[in-house]
């Protein structure tokens, strides 16, 4: 005797089974199409597909800051750090002296390493950042006097304090043993770039639109600024 049972394509089932689903739990299912497929996440969708982590947009990228390093980096890993700014330029006196304290304070929080600051005032017209060249002889007096075994000169090439905020910082690590440059880089943050304003924000655990006042202060920017240097450098011997 022939049965009268009607024989569905898996297909057709599927789609009356997700249907249903969705009718039994409204708004706990949504769609996304990622690799040409459909898929089914409870209450959030979390698929590449639509940009999401965790059920939240995916932070934006900060801009890759280039850094030269050494292929005798790992041989000269620092002990002791002199961090040095050219204090002689008066526009900018403040500004360089919170670099200075703000990068070893960082440095020495992120890396371990033992940093000091350097209380001479150095001529920016000498500065081996713009010269290109430093004198070994003063390495090594430096050296002698701080006990450090090496020394990371650092300056703010230029610095912008009107909304949206710039800042370039250039720096150089050198081994005082070796006279050998270990990294060297120029840095950039730039408010007007949607990511670097974000993290910006971010690492003060701030509102951008509640805190209005922290778009309008240089040592805010430079404090930020030093805390992603010092990372890129502890990073070198990670």
């Amino acid at each position: 005797m022939q049965s009268n049972t009607c024989k569905w394509p898996l297909a057709v089932l599927s789609g009356i089974l997700l249907f249903a689903a969705t009718l039994s739990t409204p708004g706990q299912w949504t769609l996304s199409a990622v690799a040409g497929r459909p898929c089914c996440c409870v209450k959030e969708c979390t698929c590449e597909g639509n940009g999401m982590v965790g059920g939240k947009a995916a932070e934006p990228q900060l801009p890759t800051q280039p850094i030269r390093v050494s292929p005798l980096a790992q041989q000269l890993r620092p002990n002791r750090v002199l961090v040095i700014t050219p204090l002689d330029r008066q526009d900018r006196l403040k500004e360089q002296v919170t670099l200075m304290r703000q990068l070893a304070t960082e440095l020495r929080g992120k890396s371990g390493f033992d940093v000091i600051e350097c209380s001479q005032r150095a001529c920016e017209d000498m500065f081996p950042i713009r010269t290109g060249q430093f004198d070994e002889r003063k390495l090594v007096s430096l050296g002698r006097q701080y006990m450090a075994d090496t020394i990371l000169y650092c300056n703010i090439e230029s610095i912008d304090a009107y909304s949206p905020m710039r800042l370039e910082i250039q720096y150089l690590l050198v081994n005082i043993d070796q006279s050998v440059s270990v990294a060297s880089g120029s840095q950039r943050f730039d408010l007007a770039d949607e990511a670097v304003r974000h993290w910006f924000y971010k690492s003060m655990n701030a509102d951008p639109e509640v805190d209005t006042t922290l778009k309008n202060s240089p040592t805010r920017l430079i404090e930020f600024s030093a805390s992603r240097l010092a990372g890129d450098i502890t990073r070198i011997w990670k």
